[in-house]
């Protein structure tokens, strides 16, 4: 290991002694160096090479990438530092040391920590104008129950003008008989006595009558009944008919009332109300604050490097 860190420090020493390097990678231009290995490099060794061309002992090294181990017994020391491997493919990366052996040949995939940004307090200016916005919805019913006390009431109805038309109206009865009493005065008469073999006026079996006479001439005479009293009653009487058609124009007559409703309960639910419409239209100028505190949160892309210079990686593959 000793040996390794050497010969890195001397290749070191040996580059910066022969060229410079430019500032930036862009520029960079290196100058082939023809040197070669120097004592014993342990075979696997792999070094950084920053030109297009190969060492001078170009056959001894092979290029990282990828690439099976060559066929030949010239390679079989790299083949027991590899086992059944091929050569390191160290294409676009870089190189990290580990300690723990089980690591050794890991492959870890472009990542970049987790970190945040913080975001200073500032101000976002808003103005515009808010033209009208419909809106609408409905009120749904609602359950209400409860009781009512008793309440006072009171009012007049004024009276009612009122006309019309009667048409004839059919009417009946009977008028019982009527008690009746009083008396007579004095009533005149007046008398005609047959001649002998005649009869007395009226008919036979009626009141007055007077039986057959044989000895009384015909006699005529005139005169006043005492007076007497009576006492009955008149015969029943029915009556109908229709009464004529009129007309009636009037007014009702006012009328007061006043009272107290009876106390109850009552339950139910109220309708659904429905409503709709547009806002007017407005202006809005504004200011949004943001107080700061908070932290922006990036990704990152498909990987995370400094500045850099590209180089080939060469493997010692014979020694």
């Amino acid at each position: 290991m000793k040996m390794l860190q050497a010969l890195i420090l001397l290749l070191s020493f040996i580059l910066s002694a022969g060229h410079s390097l430019a500032g930036d990678g862009s520029s960079f231009n290196p100058v082939p160096i023809p040197i070669t290995s120097q004592g014993t490099i342990p075979v696997g060794t792999v070094i950084p090479w920053p030109s297009t061309s190969m060492p001078a002992d170009a056959t001894r090294w092979l290029e990282c990438n990828g690439q099976a181990v060559p066929s030949g017994s010239q390679y079989d020391r790299l083949r027991v530092v590899l086992g059944s491997k091929p050569i390191p493919n160290y294409n676009g990366q870089f190189l990290r040391g580990t300690t723990v052996s089980s690591e050794v040949g890991q492959t870890v995939a472009d990542s970049t920590r987790a970190h945040d940004h913080l975001i200073d307090a500032h101000q976002h200016t808003v103005s515009g104008t808010a033209s009208g916005q419909s809106y609408g919805g409905a009120i749904a019913s609602v359950s209400i129950s409860g009781s009512t006390s008793s309440q006072s009431y009171s009012g007049t109805i004024a009276g009612q003008h009122i006309t019309g038309a009667t048409s004839g109206q059919a009417y009946g009865g009977n008028i019982a008989g009527q008690h009746v009493t009083g008396s007579t005065s004095g009533q005149a008469y007046i008398y005609d006595i047959a001649a002998a073999g005649s009869t007395w006026w009226p008919a036979t079996g009626t009141p007055g009558y007077i039986d057959t006479v044989s000895s009384i001439t015909h006699y005529t005479g005139h005169g006043t009944t005492a007076g007497g009293t009576f006492d009955g009653y008149t015969a029943p009487t029915s009556y109908s008919g229709v009464t004529a058609g009129g007309t009636f124009d009037g007014y009702t007559s006012a009328s007061n009332y006043s009272g107290v409703t009876s106390t109850g309960t009552y339950s139910g639910y109220t309708p659904t109300l429905y409503y709709s419409g547009n806002t007017s239209g407005g202006t809005i100028n504004g200011v949004t604050n943001y107080a700061g505190g908070g932290y922006t949160h990036q990704t990152g892309g498909s990987e995370t490097a400094p500045v850099h210079t590209k180089v080939r990686y060469l493997i010692r593959a014979i020694p």
